[in-house]
């Protein structure tokens, strides 16, 4: 069976620990601060909701039924979880303050986060008050930086491959841990862990 699967219709049982690319994470954002999303990425934002959801359906059991049941966990390592800040900083709140269509005529630090007029100062903290409601269906994992060389890493990259992207692989492959990765991101190449996507190239490949 192929390593790359169509995240629609999959069970999310097969998997106990599931790696949110940072693509999903932003349309997930978008969806929970400003209750926007479109159909290309409504089928990731319903499958991490089944998470959540399933995960809070076992807090609500008696301890000792819980205890039994198998909590789904959202992997995040501090490399995403920067990745997911900045991101989110730009792709969402400053892309919402000027407008789809004129903020990249803005800088990210002179005219939104250091321009005291702008709403940065509002919405850095929904944002994170956002991401650390998740706590408790996340599970924190090493970015494993001291166990490889970076120039083994350097080696690594592709012309094709965005540095964090080539890390985030890295980081699955090194962490003992039976993780599928949720992208939407075609640059991924399926090796040794499983993949969900809606991404066309990617189930091809």
């Amino acid at each position: 069976m192929g390593l790359v699967k169509n995240i629609v219709g999959f069970n999310y049982f097969d998997y106990k620990y599931y790696f949110v690319d940072t693509n999903i994470w932003i349309a997930f954002l978008k969806y929970t601060i400003l209750s926007d999303s479109d159909k290309d990425v409504e089928p990731y934002i319903a499958f991490l909701e089944d998470i959540i959801n399933h995960n809070e359906r076992l807090n609500q059991l008696p301890a000792s039924i819980a205890k039994k049941g198998t909590y789904v966990k959202i992997v995040l390592s501090n490399t995403l979880l920067s990745e997911i800040i900045n991101t989110s900083l730009r792709e969402i709140f400053m892309k919402e303050y000027f407008g789809q269509a004129k903020y990249k005529q803005y800088t990210f630090k002179n005219d939104y986060r250091d321009n005291v007029n702008s709403d940065y100062n509002t919405q850095l903290p929904i944002l994170l008050d956002d991401i650390k409601s998740y706590k408790e269906h996340i599970i924190q994992i090493e970015d494993y930086f001291t166990n490889i060389q970076y120039s083994d890493l350097l080696n690594k990259l592709k012309p094709s491959m965005d540095y964090n992207d080539m890390y985030f692989e890295y980081i699955i492959q090194s962490s003992g841990l039976e993780i599928c990765l949720i992208t939407h991101d075609g640059d991924f190449c399926p090796t040794t862990f499983p993949i969900l996507t809606l991404n066309k190239s990617l189930l091809r490949k």
